[in-house]
């Protein structure tokens, strides 16, 4: 069954559930107390998304991921001024993380981007600084170009975590190891409608696609066959294709709002999911 979901929902992770209790000014404070724990509980899933980040070097990401590094929340690094995650080496900052989400065209934002570059720029050590964005930040956009192409500065949206803790998490279970703080990250980031592109392939799921198109055109089974789809393994099959195809709609949906951000700043408060108890 195809369900509409709101934050009202049951379905929804612990996350989701906290955040609808928030004003949505908080929403990056609520991921960046999430990355927060995820630095402390698993250095080496932190370490994973950093390393995707284009332009982090292999090196910086291991001195994450061998352990050493302190992570603070809110962390002043000028008078008035507070980075939501900074990551530490000793006393010396080596990484600092703005998250932006609902407030990510505020008025103050460029002049607190400009803060950050300030202090990086003028750090005795090389410090990076992340922009986490839900959607792209159109008021500072073209200090962070400016600033990316002179390294340090790296501007990414909420589906690089995304996607990398997914990798992550996938890479981990082939192992036989569990990431529960990256997956229920990564849940969450789920249900407030962040996903990846996930492909379909005509070989390994045409038994899924098989299934669908007979439910949905509502074909004979009697005689044709297709009875031989009705299993319970087939089933869930093609509930779990639904939903890839559900998610591979709303990258869709948010690569279309990302280029249209200026002309439609909202965006709703539902989407579709796989309701696996019917």
């Amino acid at each position: 069954m195809v369900e509409s979901k709101t934050h009202n929902d049951r379905a929804y992770g612990f996350f989701r559930v906290i955040q609808s209790h928030l004003s949505s000014e908080y929403s990056g404070r609520l991921l960046g107390l999430a990355l927060y724990e995820l630095g402390r509980q698993e250095p080496a899933s932190f370490a994973y998304f950093i390393s995707k980040i284009p332009g982090v070097t292999k090196e910086f990401s291991h001195r994450i991921r061998k352990g050493g590094a302190r992570f603070e929340r809110e962390w002043p690094y000028m008078p008035k001024r507070r980075s939501d995650l900074a990551v530490l080496m000793g006393e010396e900052p080596i990484l600092l993380m703005e998250i932006k989400e609902a407030d990510v065209d505020a008025p103050g934002n460029p002049a607190q981007l400009d803060a950050y570059i300030a202090f990086i720029r003028t750090r005795p050590n090389p410090v990076e600084f992340v922009h986490l964005s839900r959607y792209p930040p159109l008021k500072a956009q073209s200090t962070l170009t400016r600033e990316s192409a002179r390294g340090n500065v790296h501007d990414i949206r909420y589906r690089a975590l995304f996607e990398a803790l997914q990798e992550h998490e996938q890479n981990q279970l082939k192992k036989g190891q569990k990431v529960p703080v990256a997956r229920m990250i990564r849940e969450y980031l789920e249900d407030i409608g962040v996903a990846a592109y996930r492909k379909i392939d005509l070989k390994t799921d045409r038994r899924a696609l098989t299934f669908l198109v007979a439910q949905m055109a509502n074909f004979a089974y009697r005689g044709t066959g297709f009875g031989r789809l009705q299993g319970d393994g087939t089933l869930k099959l093609g509930l779990e294709l639904l939903n890839r195809m559900l998610g591979n709609v709303n990258v869709f949906a948010d690569w279309v709002h990302e280029s249209n951000f200026s002309n439609n700043s909202q965006r709703p408060g539902r989407k579709f999911y796989v309701n696996q108890a019917y």
